[in-house]
């Protein structure tokens, strides 16, 4: 079947019924970049399309459920490349690529990364990308997340090692010590959920997103401590934090020893701590 893009686009709307309508028109925006490699100024050019007329049919009903567009396509954009998603891991958000600018910027050639939770290891491999001399580790305590994170260091042409580990838990690995550790951890307060995307709740794991409402700052101590042992002389964590809890996180940091900075994001709020160890 042959049909213009505008045509098709509007067809595709039509049958979305998601209330934000925003939202729809940037999710088949995402639909034709797959698809056909269309840019929105593509679509709007008009441009001649081969297509069957049932290609988008499951799709739709999948939109519609609230299940993500990367789920339904594999793929997510990080840090201007694509990597293979499913729901064994977390969709890479923008955001995140703040951990990436900022350590590719401060980092020298011989350095050494821990990427903690690598999840889709979007992190460790795009440092690795682009400084191909650094050393760098990812773990994860999921080993369906860590399927994932060879596949697409493999798809990458990264080379990055990836082990399975419980970071809140396992003192008796030995691990070795780095310039940087790095990590996206689980943030989001049990008590936050009534707030959240149905999106997010419904398809992603829960394991990478929320903590107990009564220790939000897990991941951090275990970031402060082991980074304390396992961080070279003025070695960086550079993290992820939720905004609601930046004070009390820099806090922590501060206690133990690290002189703290935060980066805030596109919408500024706090997003990102760069603690670097005192020595």
């Amino acid at each position: 079947m042959i049909v213009k893009s505008k045509e098709l686009f509007s067809k595709v709307l039509e049958q979305i019924s998601l209330p934000d309508k925003a939202e729809a028109k940037a999710i088949i925006e995402y639909l034709f970049q797959w698809k056909f490699g269309l840019s929105r100024a593509d679509i709007m050019a008009d441009r001649i399309l081969k297509m069957d007329e049932t290609d988008f049919s499951e799709m739709i009903k999948r939109i519609n459920r609230h299940e993500p567009i990367q789920h339904i396509t594999q793929t997510a954009w990080f840090a201007n490349r694509q990597f293979l998603v499913t729901p064994s891991v977390l969709i890479p958000r923008p955001e995140t690529e703040t951990i990436v600018n900022y350590v590719t910027t401060v980092c020298n050639s011989a350095a050494s990364v821990l990427d903690v939770g690598t999840g889709s290891g979007c992190i460790a491999i795009s440092l690795k990308l682009n400084n191909p001399d650094l050393r760098v580790l990812a773990i994860d305590i999921s080993e369906e997340a860590l399927d994932i994170a060879k596949k697409n260091a493999d798809l990458l042409q990264a080379d990055v090692t990836f082990r399975v580990h419980d970071f809140l838990q396992d003192d008796t690995q030995p691990i070795g010590n780095f310039d940087f550790l790095v990590s996206n951890p689980p943030y989001v307060l049990d008590q936050e959920k009534s707030t959240m995307d149905e999106t997010v709740l419904a398809y992603e794991p829960h394991l990478a997103l929320f903590v107990p409402n009564d220790d939000p700052l897990a991941f951090y101590k275990a970031l402060a401590q082991k980074g304390k042992k396992w961080l070279n002389p003025n070695g960086m964590v550079v993290a992820e934090i939720n905004p609601k809890q930046a004070e009390p996180t820099v806090n922590l940091f501060s206690k133990a020893g690290f002189l703290v900075e935060i980066i805030q994001d596109l919408d500024g709020k706090n997003r990102t701590i760069v603690a670097r160890l005192m020595n």
